[in-house]
């Protein structure tokens, strides 16, 4: 079954929560879109704050290709075979190579990238949660520009658990989920501005809490402690 946080996964820049400094009129990548014309990249910052997202709206709204590796689990081959794929899409502008956790690859591996880079056949986007100037090889920093992805507020994952109860409501034909406004400030607290850890606890306490044919849902601040395995004491961010 499809997690939910991947369900909400924005599908325009103008959705996606947080990174102001990097989208909207005027900003880099919003810029970038609205030019077509895409730069190598080194994402960094922290998980779950969208960074593969935005590296997948912008294959899509720049009419690429979009492959996706993660350098902890695929090798020198699984590179190469996606490379070796170029010329099937010769009917869009290009690919874009979007490569988790680059910092993982060894400097061969990322030496292979390299030609291609310079040659422009493809868009590198790598994505680290390590500072690059130090984790990435600095030939491959030398080609690419840094992107810092900042953690995202409180109240950007507040904002994101809003969305994810609508959506279940409607995708489960539940008229209304009663959750206490504190139980939803601990999961987002929990979650130290990952969005994807907030929904996905949320989603838990849903899952656990879903019952067939029902029309509403009760969620006690008991129900929300059981499954997080932690007590909420007197937490409220509004004080």
């Amino acid at each position: 079954m499809e997690p939910l946080a991947s369900k909400l996964r924005p599908k325009s820049l103008n959705e996606v929560l947080g990174q102001t400094h990097l989208i909207g009129e005027g900003k880099l990548l919003t810029s970038m879109v609205k030019s077509g014309t895409l730069m190598n990249m080194i994402f960094y910052g922290p998980p779950g704050i969208g960074k593969t997202t935005v590296a997948r709206l912008l294959a899509d709204l720049t009419d690429r290709k979009f492959i996706s590796l993660n350098a902890s689990t695929d090798s020198l081959k699984d590179v190469k075979n996606a490379l070796d794929e170029l010329n099937m899409f010769m009917g869009q502008k290009g690919l874009l190579l979007y490569i988790d956790e680059i910092h993982l690859f060894n400097r061969r591996n990322q030496q292979v990238l390299l030609d291609y880079m310079e040659s422009g056949r493809i868009i590198l986007v790598g994505s680290t949660t390590e500072n690059p100037h130090f984790a990435v090889f600095k030939a491959l920093i030398s080609r690419a520009i840094v992107v810092e992805f900042k953690p995202l507020e409180f109240p950007d994952v507040m904002n994101g658990m809003h969305r994810a109860l609508e959506y279940y409501k409607e995708e489960h034909g539940i008229s209304d989920i009663s959750i206490p406004k504190e139980s939803l400030q601990f999961i987002a607290s929990l979650a130290n501005g990952d969005m994807r850890k907030a929904i996905n606890n949320l989603e838990l306490i849903l899952m656990a809490n879903d019952k067939v044919n029902q029309n509403n849902m009760e969620i006690t601040k008991s129900d929300v402690e059981m499954i997080l395995q932690r007590k909420i004491i007197n937490f409220d961010m509004d004080g």
